[in-house]
């Protein structure tokens, strides 16, 4: 990507919030006497950093809050341009010592956004994304030195941890393909001539308790009839060979999904070993989903 790109890009959805007081004038003329001034240049929006969202304990004790930027690579090879690339990462401040400056929670080539802390404030719940595999949730331990855990292994990734009250389970959600759901959609896929599972399709959790396959059996034919030709295809989108594009978002051509997707609710069991149990079967998507405050119900 280019600096005038990235530039462009970044330039276009500038905005910050500050959690410390501006430099008065004065303290802005005393920075900038004696020295020439310098005009504005493309590279330096590589040094804006953009506060992205900020969570405030339940005591009000501390703010955690994400931070985007962009890091720049040296070039691979002589004459060719820096590799650009955007980080999010956490920062915390005390919010009760007067003049307190905030300190990274996290570093490095990470994504880490979807802050929720913990009803006691002891720990802070987040989504970390590293570009390779299927966004989780981590827990990092806010009262005591510790690093962060993943606590969430689902297939699909998982996102929009929510605490129960007790801080002993999250409630968090995981985009699951159609076909990895028990029975048939209740609305048309708009496939003409054919039903929603025109293929031998795996039997899955919620059908006779049989756990979720990761291929369709038999693997079909490309020279058998219809009915084993998209067999075949099946077998092959499940690992992405080919792309099999069933829909396109209207103005959003360049995030094609290979299939359509539900959000799913699951909750977390917190422990030594964190336990996750999936809640809901339907094909409908679970957004904004918390704990009512006994615990007992969810609202989503």
């Amino acid at each position: 990507m280019s600096v005038r790109r990235l530039g462009s890009l970044f330039a276009a959805t500038l905005s910050a919030i500050r959690l410390f007081a501006l430099p008065t004038p004065s303290q802005l003329s005393s920075n900038h006497s004696g020295s020439a001034k310098q005009p504005i240049v493309e590279t330096d929006l590589l040094k804006i950093q953009k506060v992205t969202e900020v969570q405030v304990a339940p005591d009000g004790a501390f703010a955690a809050f994400a931070v985007l930027s962009i890091h720049s690579e040296p070039p691979g090879t002589s004459g060719s341009d820096p590799v650009y690339s955007y980080r999010t990462n956490l920062w915390f401040n005390d919010l009760r010592t007067a003049g307190s400056k905030p300190v990274p929670l996290t570093t490095g080539d990470r994504t880490d956004t979807q802050l929720a802390i913990s009803p006691d404030g002891a720990q802070l719940a987040f989504v970390r994304a590293d570009g390779k595999k299927h966004s989780q949730v981590w827990l990092l331990p806010l009262r005591a030195p510790g690093e962060p855990r993943m606590v969430t292994t689902l297939e699909n990734g998982a996102a929009h941890p929510s605490w129960r009250k007790d801080g002993k389970a999250l409630l968090v959600s995981s985009e699951i393909p159609l076909s990895q759901l028990p029975g048939k959609p209740t609305f048309n896929l708009e496939h003409p001539g054919r039903e929603p599972w025109d293929f031998d399709r795996p039997a899955t959790k919620g059908e006779s308790g049989v756990s979720a396959k990761t291929e369709v059996s038999p693997v079909g034919s490309p020279d058998g009839d219809l009915h084993e030709i998209r067999n075949w295809l099946q077998h092959n989108s499940a690992r992405n060979d080919p792309s099999d594009l069933t829909r396109i978002a209207f103005l959003g051509e360049l995030a094609l999904n290979n299939e359509m997707t539900m959000a799913e609710l699951f909750r977390v069991d917190l422990s030594s070993e964190p336990r996750t149990t999936q809640l809901t079967f339907t094909f409908r998507s679970h957004n904004g989903a918390i704990f009512s405050p006994d615990g007992q119900r969810i609202l989503f």
